[in-house]
């Protein structure tokens, strides 16, 4: 009753101005709702944001795992080429040397057919 008998008293004037300080407070909240609803709208921008450089990063990952793998299998092949390089090296060496004895032992015998015609 007695915030009835004090809203009676109010004069006009008094009923403008709390008016006007509801309907300012009614545009503060609208702001207020308003700058939230940017800010909700930017944070859901921002997780989608974030989820599509999870997703990104998760496949450059795989690239980074597949091009790994792809490294390791050719130093695999290096290192067997390597070998087999080696090996074909050492063949060479052998046959040279193979040769250059069967070249002695060819000279040897002309030497020696050339002596027996002489």
């Amino acid at each position: 009753m007695q915030a009835e008998g004090e809203i009676a008293s109010l004069t006009a004037h008094d009923v403008d101005e709390l008016r006007a300080v509801i309907a300012a407070q009614g545009r503060h909240i609208e702001s207020l709702q308003a700058q939230l609803q940017r800010q909700h709208e930017q944070l859901q921008r921002q997780q989608a944001e974030l989820q599509q450089r999870k997703v990104e990063a998760e496949q450059a990952a795989a690239v980074i795992a597949e091009q790994q793998r792809q490294l390791e299998k050719m130093e695999t092949e290096a290192v067997a080429a390597a070998a087999v390089n080696e090996q074909q090296k050492k063949l060479v060496q052998e046959q040279k040397a193979r040769t250059t004895q069967l070249e002695e032992e060819l000279e040897k015998c002309v030497m020696k057919t050339i002596w027996k015609h002489a």
